[in-house]
């Protein structure tokens, strides 16, 4: 079930998470007063009122959840509105975060936003933000409280071209074994692991070990038991397909277009030919 945040007061449109945090921290605050006994070793404690409950998590956008055209920075927005006062009452919304079986009436706290990836034009590929809720309480009004049911997601689509392999794609009929083909080919050859530092991203990792960010589907496909993009954070192990493979990975569990599979081969030749330049230029490589 996909998590959501909707303004209820004034009513608004729901905002979906493309992916679920991956954790959400709940907090609350109780105030008690010390009440100082003369001879006591401690104070009398003494319940004065309960304080505020919370929950903070980090919900991630990217570019690739969407058929088409899609600026993260409309995502941001929205949740960046929430924390604006509205024209009915003259205060930011109160609203209804959901999450599965889990629902509470809150109001913003604060958003910070974090771009980590961008595309040549500047535009960001990837978005991190750091929500902060706040537990509203009120008698009055009444919260509308209606489950808001999850937009389907993105459409499967039938294959995008066809290989000497077959369809090269997760949609393909198993019998083409694209996906068993792939498995194959992320251990073979010179395959090695690589772990991630603070602040990188399956991109960041390709443009490394690959000299371009464009073969960043292959390290997706290479380390299928993380949820993608969402679970690459500082100390996890990658599996690193060896640098001759990554595209053939990609062929095999993508439905991908004949022109983009030739953007990949040309980023694919630069990048190997970076490399190889790397290692003639190290200390104490010879060539023979």
């Amino acid at each position: 079930m996909r998590g959501s945040i909707t303004p209820v007061v004034p009513s608004g449109g729901t905002i979906w998470f493309e992916y679920n945090p991956p954790e959400f921290e709940s907090a609350k605050d109780v105030n008690w007063a010390e009440i100082g006994v003369p001879g006591s070793d401690s104070p009398v404690q003494q319940f004065v009122r309960g304080g505020l409950r919370t929950l903070s998590m980090e919900v991630y956008f990217n570019n690739d959840f969407y058929d088409g055209p899609w600026d993260v920075r409309e995502s941001v927005r929205n949740l960046e509105a929430l924390a604006e006062k509205t024209d009915d009452t003259l205060a930011p919304p109160v609203c209804l975060f959901q999450w599965g079986e889990f629902q509470m009436p809150v109001v913003v706290g604060s958003v910070t936003t974090r771009y980590t990836m961008f595309d040549p034009s500047g535009a960001p590929i990837e978005a991190t933000v750091a929500l902060s809720l706040r537990a509203y309480h009120e008698t009055s009004p009444e919260l509308d409280v209606t489950r808001r049911e999850a937009p389907v997601r993105k459409a499967k689509r039938p294959p995008a071209h066809s290989g000497r392999d077959g369809s090269g794609s997760v949609f393909a009929p198993p019998e083409e074994e694209g996906l068993e083909a792939a498995n194959g080919l992320a251990t073979a050859g010179n395959a090695t692991t690589e772990v991630v530092t603070e602040g990188e991203s399956l991109r960041t990792v390709s443009a490394r070990k690959y000299g371009t960010p464009k073969l960043w589907r292959a390290l997706a496909a290479a380390n299928s038991g993380l949820d993608k993009v969402r679970d690459i954070k500082e100390g996890v192990e990658l599996l690193v397909p060896d640098p001759r493979h990554p595209l053939g990975i990609i062929e095999r569990v993508t439905a991908i277009p004949e022109e983009s599979l030739a953007a990949l081969r040309q980023a694919q030749k630069i990048g190997m030919e970076g490399a190889e330049r790397a290692l003639l230029q190290s200390p104490g490589v010879t060539v023979t």
